[in-house]
């Protein structure tokens, strides 16, 4: 009997330190912070953030601004098609395709992290969207971190 509540407590215990130690771990880095307050003075005020969804959450925190997809996926109306869009914009190759689609959308910013360029969302360093947004006709980069960049897609001429 005493055995038993030995292991009991002992995995209580251990169970409560790994998921502190992931907690610690996981959550907003100072650089997302950052790459939010950049978006919020250089995104316009009705334009949305495209984001991974997994930093969409903070993002809209700190910026003030509506992200396309956040982390609770369940919730967010018409998710399928605004995952369509994201996965169609990050996998765009076509400029002047690509800037009527973000100002329909209202999409006036684009944030790009280390992790989706390593996998997350794209497999190689010069797939789709990522060599797009150096067109500085269409964007504008407005900050950039080691692991953070935010694009301002420029208003309609």
């Amino acid at each position: 009997r005493t055995m038993t509540l030995l292991v009991l407590v002992c995995g209580l215990l251990f169970s409560t330190l790994s998921h502190g130690l992931i907690l610690a771990k996981g959550g907003p880095t100072n650089e997302v912070r950052d790459a939010a307050i950049a978006a919020r003075d250089a995104v316009p005020e009705n334009a949305r953030l495209l984001a991974h969804p997994q930093d969409g959450f903070w993002l809209a925190y700190w910026s003030g601004k509506q992200v396309l997809l956040d982390g609770w996926l369940a919730q967010t109306p018409q998710v399928n098609e605004r995952w369509a869009l994201a996965q169609a914009v990050w996998h765009s190759d076509d400029a002047t395709k690509l800037r009527p689609v973000l100002l329909k959308n209202r999409i006036g910013g684009i944030v790009l992290t280390r992790e989706m360029r390593e996998g997350l969302v794209w497999e190689f360093p010069d797939e789709g969207g990522l060599e797009l947004v150096q067109n500085s006709e269409t964007f504008k980069n407005v900050h950039r971190s080691s692991s953070v960049e935010v694009w301002a897609v420029l208003p309609a001429e």
